[in-house]
């Protein structure tokens, strides 16, 4: 049983109730739950175009890249069993491409909103540090 707690959400950075294992607000979980219906149509369009990288879906859809790598981190995006790639996608790569880009983007200049503190970064440094 989990106990509500106060948590800044991980997208916008605001405080809320919650007791679920996203960490988002109830406004940036109904924004995820729109982009995940918009990815997943995008998706089925390009099957034949080829592979899109996390960040080229983000770009694509107009939206923020941390929600597709939540999507990504959650398995919500995951390519389902016929696709002839599926055994070459898997969510580790995935992870480790979308973060490659973000460090790319950084180099660049781009202002990141939120620090590399939270997200996916903790789990990562902590599960470098323990190999």
């Amino acid at each position: 049983m989990s106990f509500p707690s106060l948590d800044n959400c991980r997208i916008c950075g605001e405080l809320y109730i919650g007791s679920g294992t996203l960490r988002l607000c109830e406004k940036c979980r109904r924004k995820l739950d729109e982009i995940h219906a918009r990815a997943r149509r995008k998706l089925r369009e390009g099957k034949a175009q080829g592979h899109l990288s996390s960040l080229d879906l983000a770009e694509t859809l107009g939206e923020d890249p941390r929600f597709i790598q939540i999507l990504v981190e959650e398995g919500l995006l995951e390519r389902r069993e016929g696709d002839s790639s599926a055994e070459n996608l898997n969510r580790a790569r995935l992870a480790a491409e979308f973060s490659e880009e973000l460090r790319r983007l950084k180099g660049l200049g781009e202002k990141n909103p939120v620090s590399g503190e939270g997200m996916f970064f903790n789990r990562r440094r902590q599960r470098e540090k323990e190999d």
